[in-house]
Order: C-alpha cells, then sequence, then structure tokens
C-alpha cells in the first residue's frame, strides 16, 4: 500500500468522527424534534449508543479482511455476483450523499450568507474540493480531516454556551411525546450518524490495526456527545413547536449568542464549518470510487474519482427547490439507513458462521 494511503490513529479518529459530522450538524434539531418533539434529545442519546454498537459491528466486518477494503471483500462473502449487485446498491447510496452534501451545505451558505450568489456555485466548489482531496489518497484525507477537527472543534464551546442561556424545563416531561414519534424520527436521526462506513475503506489503510477500536469509539462518542447537547441547546432556546419551523436551527441558535469581539458568532461558525462539510463529501466520494472500481476490477481509482466527481459537479448544475431537496433528503435518509444496517446484519452472521476472514490481498 502506498504511503499516501496509510493512516494513523489519530487521522482514522478524526476521518471517522468528520465523515459523520457533516450529516447532521446543521438539521438534526428540527428533523428528529418534527416527529420526537422535546423528547428529540434523548432519542439523538439512543440513537448515538446504537450507532456506537454498530460502528463495533462494522469494525469487526473489516477486522476479518484486514487488507481489502468493501469494495473487494463483499465478493467472498456474498459471490461475485451477488456481491457487485450490493456494492451497485452501496454506491448509490452513497454517490446521493456527495450530491446531497454539496447541495444542501450550498442552500446553507446561500440563505445565511451569500444572498445573491448562485447556490450551484457553492454545490461545485464544494464538490471539487473533495475531488483534489480523494485524489490524493486516504493518507491525505486523514491529515486534512485532523488538521479540520482542531479549528472546528472548539466552536463546541457556543453550544454549551447556548445550554446556559436555554430553559431546562422545556427538555422534560418525555411521556408527552408518543412512542410513535420516537419511532419515526429514528431514521432521520440514524442518517444524521451515517459516516461509519467509512471505517470499512478507512481500517485497511491503518498503520496501526489494533488501536482501531480505541479510534473508532472516540470519534462515535464525540459526535453522539456533540449531536446531544445541540439537540438538547436547540430545545431548551427555542422549544420544540418553534425548532420545527426552523430551517437550520443549529445556527439560529448560535446566532443568539453575544459577545464584545465577534459580532456574528453564527457566520463565523458557519465559516469554519465549511471545512468539515469537504470532508464528509470527500469521504462519500472516496467510497463511491472504490465501489466502482470493486464492480469493474481494471479501473484505476484516480480517473473513476475524478470522472465520478465532475459528474456529480455537472447535476449540481441543475437547480432544484428546497422542498424537492428536502423530499429527497428524506428519500436518500430511508435508503441509507435501511441498507447499512441490513448489511452490517447480513455480513456479521456470515463472518460468524466462517465464510471468509482475515484474507489477503494486493490492493490497487
Amino acid at each position: 500500500m502506498k504511503d499516501n494511503n496509510k493512516l494513523d490513529t489519530l487521522h482514522y479518529f478524526s476521518l471517522i468522527a468528520l465523515t459523520i459530522a457533516g450529516n447532521g450538524l446543521f438539521s438534526l434539531p428540527r428533523d428528529v424534534a418534527d416527529r420526537a418533539g422535546r423528547a428529540a434529545w434523548l432519542v439523538v442519546l439512543l440513537t448515538g449508543i446504537l450507532v456506537l454498537i454498530v460502528s463495533q459491528l462494522t469494525e469487526r466486518i473489516a477486522s476479518r479482511f484486514p487488507d481489502m477494503d468493501a469494495g473487494e471483500w463483499p465478493k467472498i462473502l456474498l459471490g461475485p455476483i451477488l456481491g457487485r449487485v450490493w456494492l451497485i446498491l452501496f454506491f448509490l447510496k452513497t454517490i446521493m450523499i456527495v450530491y446531497m452534501t454539496g447541495k444542501l451545505f450550498a442552500n446553507i451558505l446561500r440563505v445565511r450568507q451569500y444572498y445573491s450568489t448562485p447556490t450551484v456555485l457553492f454545490a461545485i466548489l464544494i464538490t471539487l474540493l473533495s475531488i483534489y482531496l480523494v485524489t490524493r489518497g486516504m493518507g491525505a484525507m486523514g491529515r486534512f480531516s485532523l488538521l479540520v477537527l482542531f479549528v472546528t472543534l472548539p466552536t463546541i464551546v457556543f453550544v454549551l454556551f447556548a445550554l446556559r442561556q436555554g430553559e431546562l424545563t422545556r427538555l422534560l416531561p418525555l411521556g408527552v411525546t408518543p412512542l410513535a414519534g420516537w419511532l419515526q424520527s429514528l431514521p432521520q436521526a440514524i442518517y444524521s450518524n451515517i459516516g461509519w462506513d467509512i471505517i470499512w475503506f478507512a481500517y485497511p489503510c491503518l498503520k496501526r490495526q489494533q488501536e482501531a477500536r480505541r479510534g473508532s469509539v472516540a470519534a462515535v462518542l464525540l459526535i453522539m456527545l456533540i449531536y446531544t447537547l445541540l439537540t438538547a441547546a436547540a430545545i431548551m432556546n427555542f422549544g420544540p413547536d418553534r425548532l420545527r419551523t426552523l430551517l437550520f436551527p443549529s445556527l439560529a441558535l448560535i446566532s443568539r449568542l453575544e459577545f464584545a469581539l465577534i459580532s456574528r458568532v453564527d457566520t463565523l461558525v458557519l465559516n469554519l464549518w465549511q471545512t468539515s462539510i469537504v470532508v464528509t463529501a470527500a469521504s462519500f466520494l472516496y467510497i463511491s470510487s472504490r465501489l466502482v472500481q470493486g464492480v469493474w476490477s481494471r479501473l484505476r481509482f484516480r480517473p473513476v474519482a475524478l470522472v465520478l466527481g465532475l459528474l456529480v459537479a455537472a447535476v449540481q448544475l441543475i437547480e432544484v427547490t428546497p422542498r424537492q431537496l428536502a423530499q429527497f433528503n428524506i428519500l436518500v435518509s430511508n435508503y441509507g439507513a435501511a441498507f447499512l444496517l441490513t448489511s452490517i446484519l447480513t455480513f456479521t452472521v456470515l463472518t460468524i458462521v466462517g465464510k471468509g476472514g482475515h484474507q489477503r490481498a494486493t490492493r490497487r
């Protein structure tokens, strides 16, 4: 494996954390509260625990094939035909997330900051930056993600300030929300945590695979903490009814804060969070490229990544309304959550019964 594909444990940790974070930082409180009401923070917390368990199952599957990623070993577990069918279904999920990541964040930038600039310009820019990052290799993605984490993590302090300003009584009583509301909010909560599947592609690049669990557990726990605090702060400051009406509740929450030296805290946070969105888009573009390679093994990685990225950038030129984007996001979230959970359950059973394991392969 080439040096630019190597990951240290810290790179592994930051790559997992930021790949997950880009899916829920801006809209998770509203999306979950829409169904779960004031119990949204508890749904987010319980979903985080579920994701922690699932991520460890994901890593366990990856450890059975230490030198392969999920572009290769499904063809061993499922056979060459079913394996390729699975790769195509997985590809549909990941390439849609590449598109959605750029498109959704572009809308945020336009609404919150650059009012007269076309949305497609931001979406294409995010996609082009992700193409560059992916073509530099997994190692470069890991190093960039660690830098981004160091830059963006201090912004969580603003969430803590927002918690102090909120009303704790708005979090209770939990019994007001019916069980059906909890269950209906789960797909969106799970989708906001999607990104742990990067483990299947980062694990083979890890220099010290015996430290993998330390990195993945820390990453999921960090995001679980951030998501739970963010959702609780949003409910405490806005209440569930008003929260449902806010387009970007995380930024609305932070915009309420006032500091002597910073006139627009939300603008500062938005500019810092832009870099984490690039990591998310790059991770899913990397996954998409490896899946295409898995279906057609003769293809080279960089040309595939370049072509896929440019195709996504071309699709970004098509204007869609916010309502259409929201509906498509729900479709992607339901499909993505169901596909991943079903896949992990299936692969876990197959590895337990002994079909495949500890395979070695020469990659790229």
